[in-house]
């Protein structure tokens, strides 16, 4: 599946201008309404140019189809010369530039360049996220409102119940398979940097830190379950049908 990057597109022309203000730009690409905490913290003590170029740095550095995100290497290094880039050597004298790099988040609050960052990231999750989250948490019930069945009625329907929901635990993992492919560049920069990896971001809300991680075990026990309900089932319908004779 082919990874929106209109807003990597834009923040590259604009790295160019940075001390413009970009606010209608980012208006256009549906930003502005989630960035401008971001851009009133920073400019309230700094200049514009810098809050642009921050966001730029975030870009960069964060966005799954950046060229800038290298596998091997140290990943601070790999920031710092993403900074270097939009900034010049001097960044290194400028206190907000350095915390952009190493973290702004204090013991007892997470920073606004810390709360962009995550934003971010989570913000590139597409469809494909709830749909995982949304076919786990039906596959977990199914295996709880299946239990105790006893007739062979009872014992058929969750057997049906279990075989709907293994198809959708089935969707879930390949959707999954195809996002650890698509974002493993992403997903082997933000393990360095000890953060939640993209494709273990299953929940809904962008600043819960909620986690789903599917394992296979999973999966081959709700298939296990699902044939040996619909053979317990299928065993008793013989049983009633010999008594009926």
């Amino acid at each position: 599946m082919q990874k929106d990057t209109r807003v990597l597109n834009k923040i590259n022309k604009l790295k160019n201008d940075i001390e413009s203000d970009w606010t209608q730009e980012l208006d256009n690409l549906n930003l502005w309404i989630d960035l401008e905490e971001f851009y009133n913290e920073i400019m309230r003590k700094h200049e514009r140019w810098i809050a642009n170029t921050i966001f730029a740095f975030i870009v960069l550095s964060y966005d799954a189809s950046s060229e800038y995100l290298q596998i091997t290497g140290d990943r601070i290094d790999n920031k710092r010369n993403i900074m270097k880039r939009l900034a010049g050597p001097s960044y290194q004298t400028n206190p907000i530039l350095v915390e952009a790099i190493l973290g702004d988040s204090s013991e007892t609050e997470r920073g606004i360049i810390d709360k962009t960052i995550e934003w971010y990231i989570d913000r590139q999750k597409d469809w494909r996220w709830k749909e995982i989250m949304s076919n786990t948490e039906f596959h977990s019930r199914a295996l709880v409102l299946s239990q105790g069945s006893t007739s062979v009625k009872e014992m058929k329907e969750a057997g049906a119940l279990k075989e709907y929901a293994t198809v959708l635990i089935e969707k879930a993992y390949s959707y999954l398979d195809a996002i650890r492919k698509e974002y493993v560049d992403l997903d082997s920069q933000l393990k360095k940097e000890g953060k939640v990896m993209i494709t273990d971001r299953l929940a809904n809300d962008h600043l819960s830190w909620e986690l789903f991680i599917l394992k296979k075990s999973n999966r081959d026990k709700a298939s296990a379950e699902l044939s040996a309900a619909i053979a317990t089932a299928e065993s008793e319908s013989d049983d009633e049908d010999l008594d009926d004779e």
